[in-house]
């Protein structure tokens, strides 16, 4: 059974991508929209052009259809759509290579009866520590936890009313 991506998905990847009409310098790319990156071939960059939001969500949606068809091979169990939006937020933050190799994977493939939940609690701990530009100690990236946060939220939210 293929996963859909959940409007509280799509709602929390906006939230936390924002919207930018004009091109922005993303570390060392160029990005448009919600993340939209140039290296990205699901639609042309058009770079100097604004995007309407209304388009930007339809790139959006395209952008993580792709991510989806990268990620999809490497899951191995079946998941429920709020678990699989939360895979394809992760994924178009951090990228799939580097989420598929992640502990946080593993514990999602362990089929233990908490899986899932055991899952949402390790992304809050998941690239959350970056280091300080000067200094070089890693430190907690506040707005990234916040993010992880919300992003476990679209599982345990109707779940667990009461754990976040």
């Amino acid at each position: 059974m293929a996963n859909v991506l959940t409007e509280r998905g799509v709602h929390v990847i906006c939230q936390w991508e924002r919207f930018l009409a004009n091109d922005y310098n993303d570390g060392a790319v160029k990005s448009k929209g919600f993340g939209h990156s140039q290296h990205l071939t699901t639609v042309p960059f058009d770079e100097g052009k604004p995007w309407t939001l209304e388009y930007a969500t339809e790139v959006l949606l395209k952008d993580l259809d792709y991510f989806g068809s990268l990620l999809a091979p490497h899951l191995k169990i079946e998941v429920p759509d709020e678990i699989w939006a939360i895979c394809l937020s992760l994924a178009y933050n951090k990228g799939v290579g580097r989420l598929v190799r992640s502990d946080n994977w593993k514990i999602l493939h362990d089929g233990g009866e908490y899986h899932l939940e055991r899952f949402c609690e390790s992304i809050l701990t998941y690239a959350t520590q970056a280091p300080n530009k000067i200094t070089g100690e890693m430190e907690e990236k506040r707005g990234l936890r916040w993010r992880r946060i919300a992003e476990a939220a679209i599982w345990l939210q109707d779940r667990h009313p009461n754990y976040l």
